[in-house]
């Protein structure tokens, strides 16, 4: 009996003190993909525990909610305006959209290798030397996780004073709006906001996707309402093109360039949200593929969308001195009342922005409870143990009430500083800039070696990117933290620079009073994949997850020739000094599960190398490619092993070959059933419709079956050869346990035989009733083509009555019309008379039906006599 079992497995939130619930039978055939990102995600060493509820495109969807264009240019328009006005605007806008472009594909080739919540910080690690990636990870992480929730606090906030901004549009005098809102007004505003995008992203979860599908719809219906009415209204008229793409006229006081640079804060804080949706990675389906896609798609649909919402403004654009002036800090909604000239119109193309604002606070409520519920997972924030909880809706409420408890605190600032805003949208767009460069420059450093294993591999382009990349984020941070404009008032002053150094100072310092000793570091969850079971004689390693990605390890080269065998490869000792060291073993399964209701199918496959030590009695074994539930009955069987089995090598085969048996069993009966159900289904009426397609998809799985019992029937007899071979050259070797183990393995044997039997008599049955079918068919078409044939019997008989009716009155009536004869005359007085010249009529017409009627009889004979002659 095990007298210590410690796990190393990967960390849960989940409880694991207690046996897990026996799984089920098979999962659904629908599951596979969920399955097999599952899978992914056990190899990278977490436990699935969120829900894969999304696509490609409502991750992309997602991704465009959380840069909100048009509703994040508005809010920031201020920035552009002051630094450069239309030139400004419009081509900064193509330029940081480029760079993102860029960013966006460097983070998608490194996502699709480790697709994990965690993102960039997990990447961080994995791609760094082993001397600093713990800090590198640490301070990527804590990044990471203060960009997600600055820049949430950025976007309620902004939504704030972008609402209040629109309310104002109604004024009660002139340049008055009607809500001259106090600063704890604002701050309650704000607390709305914030609560109402909790409460939608904790309790609303399963509704997010469509939330997020229906926000392009609207965002396309109100960009298309400011486009036409902006443009066809124009109360205060149109600039020209050159205005619109030429003109350059800074307000901000800094120098030109710098100027220019500096009102580039408005696309990066709405393209910044381009990374936040890796935290996603284990909602989708198939992440590897699906999130890079989403992302570059996503900055793709978001420039065409900002060029869409911001060259109709600055065709409309009011005096930009005016508009810098203006204490809100939101030109937009003063942009678009003078382009309209009614407030009441104006307030309702700007509600589509306040609609889609909300749409951006929720999408970016959930970021931060994703993010923070990551890094909690692998130790990253105090009190992780509560923050790494997730509910039973797959929601990790905790992290999200932690994130929004966070923002309240820092929401405060507001009461000492209006711009505040400012510098959460600063460090926001610093931090989260950071942190997407720190994979992105290991990656580079270390040669860019492990994008060859993605799935979104850029080539010498994914290249470019990385440096371009790299090159923004060297530039972003200087710039986001210098004022945006000059001369520096107490009201202007950007405290970005001394937020983002407190929390590099607060991370720092907590690494190494707390994170160093404390962090359950990331590289321990592939040391995680392993399980010690100590026991009186062994100690076994089971589980080694995802053979993709543990094939550089020493050991496993020598068997990468072996891993697509259909039988075991050659057993054999290992030897030192003629001393025995060790003997491995090598065996590889296949069984096609068949759906009890359906055609549909899932494959299983176990590959298991084994080596047992004499020495010790231990047996060390690495399990590949093993799917749920598969994994989990292998892992019970050989944590509680037989423990007189212990000192044969072959102990473990007894279990696997059970384990193979009992999953090909159900299977076989499937197929019975298939067929049974085929062979009591009564005639049907009329033309039978057999389903050709199902029959041949079943006599398909009836071979692969067939197949699959055959050689595991094959393995068994080399593994029994094996076995007697290493009993005869081991007579220390236990006899009773030899037998014993050989007596298991021959009655499995002898099980899959019968297995074997049932299928071979399944696929006979099969290939009856589709012969069967064939038959049925042909014999009911047979008797409709012979039902055909008596109908055209019949209608042959009836056309040449018609024929012969027609023959006969086709002649007279010719002779008629030839003669024009008029045999009749009706006269009012003598009413009907003859002609006494009648006989005419019949004269001609009766010999010319006779002629006629004899040629038609007799045209067969006279074709031969014409015929034979001319021969």
């Amino acid at each position: 009996m095990a007298d210590e079992v410690t796990t190393h497995q990967h960390c849960s939130s989940k409880n694991k003190g207690s046996e897990p619930d026996p799984p089920a039978e098979f999962p659904s055939i629908e599951e596979g993909k969920q399955t097999s990102a599952n899978g992914v995600l056990e190899a990278l060493g977490y436990e699935p525990e969120l829900v894969r509820n999304r696509s490609t495109l409502q991750i992309a969807f997602m991704s465009f909610v959380l840069a909100a264009i048009p509703y994040g240019l508005a809010t920031t328009f201020i920035y552009p305006l002051i630094g450069g006005g239309p030139v400004n605007i419009i081509w900064g806008w193509l330029v940081v959209s480029l760079i993102t472009l860029c960013v966006a594909a460097s983070l998608g080739e490194i996502t699709s290798v480790y697709p994990t919540a965690g993102g960039v910080y997990y990447q961080t690690f994995m791609l760094s030397p082993p001397s600093y990636r713990r800090i590198a990870s640490w301070i990527c992480g804590w990044s990471y996780v203060v960009g997600n929730i600055t820049i949430t606090l950025a976007v309620n906030l902004g939504s704030t004073l972008f609402f209040v901004s629109c309310i104002n549009v109604f004024e009660s005098a002139p340049g008055v709006g009607i809500f001259q809102a106090e600063t704890y007004q604002v701050f309650l505003i704000f607390l709305a906001v914030t609560f109402f995008a909790n409460a939608v992203s904790a309790f609303g979860n399963k509704w997010l996707p469509y939330l997020d599908t229906f926000a392009i719809f609207w965002t396309l219906a109100g960009l298309l309402a400011i486009i036409i009415c902006v443009l066809a209204i124009a109360k205060e008229g149109r600039h020209d093109a050159e205005y619109v793409f030429t003109s350059f006229k800074p307000e901000s006081g800094w120098p030109p360039g710098w100027s220019f640079c500096v009102g580039l804060l408005q696309a990066a804080y709405s393209t910044s949200s381009t990374g936040m949706v890796i935290c996603m990675c284990e909602e989708v389906q198939q992440p590897s593929t699906q999130v890079p896609k989403a992302m570059v798609g996503a900055v793709i649909i978001n420039t065409l969308a900002g060029f869409l919402f911001l060259i109709p403004l600055v065709f409309v654009l009011p005096d930009t001195k005016v508009l810098a002036a203006l204490e809100s800090g939101q030109p937009v909604p003063s942009i678009i009342k003078s382009a309209i000239g009614s407030p009441i119109g104006s307030f309702l193309l700007l509600l589509p922005l306040v609609v889609l604002a909300l749409f951006c606070v929720i999408g970016c409520t959930t970021a931060v409870s994703r993010s923070t519920w990551a890094f909690a997972r692998d130790g990253g924030i105090p009190g992780s143990i509560w923050w790494r909880q997730v509910n039973r809706d797959g929601v990790p409420f905790n992290a999200m009430m932690l994130g929004m408890v966070v923002q309240i605190l820092l929401g405060f600032i507001y009461f000492g500083s209006t711009t505040a805003f400012n510098a959460f949208t600063g460090v926001g767009v610093i931090t989260l800039t950071v942190s997407y460069a720190c994979p992105i420059v290991v990656s580079l450093v270390g040669g860019r070696r492990h994008i060859k294993n993605g799935q979104f591999n850029l080539g010498s382009l994914g290249l470019v990117c990385n440096i371009v990349a790299l090159g923004w984020s060297i530039l972003v941070i200087p710039l986001f933290c210098m004022p945006s404009s000059i001369p520096v008032t107490a009201n202007t002053v950007n405290y970005a620079p001394v937020v983002f150094v407190a929390f590099i100072i607060i991370a720092s310092g907590w690494y190494w009073a707390w994170g160093g000793t404390q962090m359950e570091a990331i590289g321990d969850k592939l040391d995680g994949l392993t399980f010690t079971l100590k026991t009186q004689a062994t100690s076994l390693i089971p589980f080694l997850l995802g053979l993709k990605y543990v094939l550089s390890w020493p050991i496993l080269p020598i068997f990468r020739d072996a891993h697509n065998v259909d039988k075991p490869s050659p057993m054999h000792f290992t030897r030192d000094s003629g001393v025995t060291t060790g003997f491995n073993t090598w065996s590889k399964f296949a069984v096609k599960k068949v759906d009890h209701n359906s055609a549909k199918f899932k494959w299983y496959h176990t590959n298991i190398f084994t080596r047992w030590l004499p020495s010790t009695n231990q047996t060390v074994i690495l399990a590949f490619d093993l799917d749920s539930p598969v994994k989990e009955r292998f892992l019970r069987a050989v944590m509680k092993p037989n423990e007189s089995w212990l000192s044969d090598p072959f102990w473990i085969y007894p279990y696997l070959i059970e384990l193979i048996a009992l999953f090909e069993e159900p299977s076989v009966w499937a197929i019975r059933d298939h067929v049974r159900a085929m062979e009591t289904e009564g005639k049907p009426e009329g033309r039978p419709q057999p389903d050709y397609r199902q029959l041949h998809d079943l006599a398909r799985h009836a071979i692969h079956v067939n197949e699959t019992l055959d050689v595991a029937s094959q393995n068994i007899e080399h593994i029994l050869m094996q076995h007697e071979n290493y009993t005869n050259s081991n007579p220390d070797n236990d006899p009773a346990t030899s037998e014993d183990i050989r007596f298991r393995l021959r009655s499995w044997q002898s099980f899959i035989t019968s297995l074997r039997y049932r299928s071979n008599s399944n696929e006979k049955r099969l290939q009856n009733e589709i012969q069967l079918s064939f038959n049925t068919v042909a014999q009911h078409d047979a008797g409709i083509t012979l039902e055909i044939g008596r109908a055209t019997q019949m209608d042959s008989a009836t056309m040449k009555t018609i024929a012969f009716v027609t023959l006969t009155f086709l002649p007279p009536t010719f002779i008629c019309a030839i003669f024009s004869m008029s045999f009749f005359d009706f006269g009012g007085d003598s009413g009907w008379t003859m002609s006494d010249k009648f006989w005419v009529y019949w004269v001609f017409a009766i010999p010319t039906t006779v002629l006629t009627t004899l040629v038609w009889t007799y045209w067969p004979n006279i074709r031969r006599i014409l015929f034979s002659n001319n021969e």
